[in-house]
Parts: C-alpha cells; structure tokens; sequence
C-alpha cells in the first residue's frame, strides 16, 4: 500500500462527543474524558469490540490524546492577549520550550487520579508516544507518575511529529536532545533526530494545510513503525485539533489536560462490505460446519417435499 494510496479516519461506535446528555450511553465514573463517553458498557467490551472489527490487527490504533497541562506560555498569552501574544511577546526567549506553571503541575497530578482509575477499570493501554517539548513530558510524568524512582510498566517514546504548530513562537522551539535526555532519562528519545531542532523556523509558522500534512505523517508513522494498538499521545492543542480535522472528528481546540479518545483506522483496510463489526448473527458464513450442514439438509427437504406436493 503506497503512502499517497493510505488514509485514515476515526471509527463510530466506540467513544461519543458530548454524549453525556444523550439517552442511553453511559458516563463513565471518572471525568478522565471531558467531552467524550465510551459507548461500551466496560472496557472489557470495548476491548472486545475493538477485536470483533473486521479490520486486520495491524490496520486499527485506538489514540488517546492528551494535551498538556497548563505552561508559562498559556498564562501569558491570557495575560497579554492573543494579539499581543502572536505579535510579539510568543517570540521573547523566555518561552523558548515552555514549562508548566503551577496551576498546570496540579491540574495534570489531579487529572493522573481519574487515568488511574479508568487504568485500574481495564483501560487498556500499550505504549505512552509523547511530543518532545519540555511540558508535554512533564504532563506525561504527572499524568502516569513516570517520574524516577517510579517504573512504568509501560513504554515512553518521544515523537518529533507529535509536536505542536512550528515556527515563530518560542515556546514550541524544542531544546537538544541531549539536553531533554539528561532532564527526563526515563524517556526512549531513540526517534529524536538530530540532536538540534531543525523543523521549527523563526519567520515562518506553520500553515492549517502544513500540520494537516504532518497528522497525516504522524498517523503513518504511528500505523507503520509502532506495533501497537492502544496509545496515549501527549501533544499539543494545535496538533490534536489538526489531527481531529484530518480524522474527521468534531473540530475544537482541547482544553490543557483533556483527553479526547479516538478509535482510528486506515480506510483503504476496511472490508468493504462491513466496515464496523463482525455480527455473528448476520453472518452465515461464520456458522459452524454441523450448523451449516443441518441448516442444507434442513433446506433440501423443504424443496423437496414443496415439489412433491405442489408448494
């Protein structure tokens, strides 16, 4: 399959925007997703629905993204203005790669207390794939409590297509390599090269066309070099948004530490008779031989008695 050929988009049936009024879907427990309710009754069922898609293995990732929490560069745009911001306070070297504030460094430990929960509840959950920007890791560190001496279970990669809107503003200018492998060690930086950051320019930012392009090279990356299915992505809200439009998702700029959960599948994978579930039900080809067999032998004999009797 030719990468122009392979397209992607997010799959119904399995997580409902605003849902939370809708009759007949469930809330779950925890508010770990804001916007977003997982229509199975369990996570249990959702895993199950998830195997019965009728979808090869390879061809379907369900992604939770998961923007940061709040960082100095938030702040200051509230403070300053959107206008005053983008004209020129985004550009001081003071924001150059972003931390968290205080307010965020709380947020995200209180937010890691809902993902705690929904992991203990059977959420399923492979790999962590993290933007290499300084606050999108110390999200991913707070959120699943990554932080030394503590041992995940579960393991962290830093992805350079994750990251957020490039160009211009400082703060989505990330530091060296080197220089985040020494702050943060338990991350797998093997996927960040070279050592300096040369995707991000100081006059040009990044245009709507330009991350659609990039998603769309993020999701091959994904479907093509990570083996497995179920991801967190820790990114930014110009990406998820972007990523959101090209999976189309319903459009909006996450708020900082909000997950929004999607089921993604590559289109041209689809069986193109049933792109949802199998139903065994609906399906005779999935009777068993004996069932199939009786079912013939049953059909047989009511032609044959029709005929004879003038049916």
């Amino acid at each position: 399959m030719t990468a122009s050929a392979m397209t992607f988009r997010s799959l119904d049936g399995f997580f409902a925007y605003e849902a939370a009024t809708a009759e007949g879907i469930n809330r779950p427990a925890s508010k770990l997703f804001d916007q977003y309710t997982r229509i199975p009754t369990s996570w249990h069922a959702f895993r199950h629905h998830i195997s019965s898609l009728a979808i090869s293995a390879d061809a379907v990732k369900v992604l939770y993204f998961i923007r940061h929490a709040e960082g100095h560069h938030n702040a200051a745009e509230k403070h300053h203005g959107t206008t005053v911001w983008d004209h020129s306070v985004s550009k001081q070297d003071a924001y150059l790669d972003a931390e968290l504030n205080a307010a965020g460094i709380a947020d995200a430990s209180k937010r890691s207390i809902s993902m705690r929960g929904e992991l203990d509840a059977g959420m399923p959950l492979d790999r962590i794939l993290v933007s290499p920007l300084t606050r999108t890791v110390q999200t991913a560190n707070l959120y699943f409590n990554l932080t030394p001496p503590t041992t995940s279970q579960v393991p962290v990669h830093a992805i350079e297509s994750a990251r957020e809107t490039l160009g211009v503003h400082t703060c989505d200018k990330r530091r060296p390599t080197a220089s985040l492998e020494a702050d943060f060690p338990h991350i797998d930086w093997s996927r960040i090269e070279p050592n300096v950051d040369i995707l991000w320019h100081p006059s040009h930012r990044e245009t709507t066309d330009e991350i659609h392009a990039r998603c769309r090279d993020f999701l091959r990356e994904v479907f093509h070099t990570v083996p497995d299915t179920y991801l967190a992505v820790v990114s930014h809200g110009g990406f998820i948004q972007a990523c959101m439009d090209v999976l189309g998702m319903p459009s909006y700029k996450p708020a900082n530490c909000e997950v929004v959960p999607v089921v993604v599948a590559m289109t041209s994978a689809l069986n193109p008779i049933n792109n949802h579930l199998v139903e065994d039900d609906d399906d005779i080809s999935c009777m068993s031989p004996l069932l199939l067999a009786i079912v013939v032998v049953v059909i047989a004999k009511w032609v044959k008695y029709a005929t004879m009797h003038g049916r």
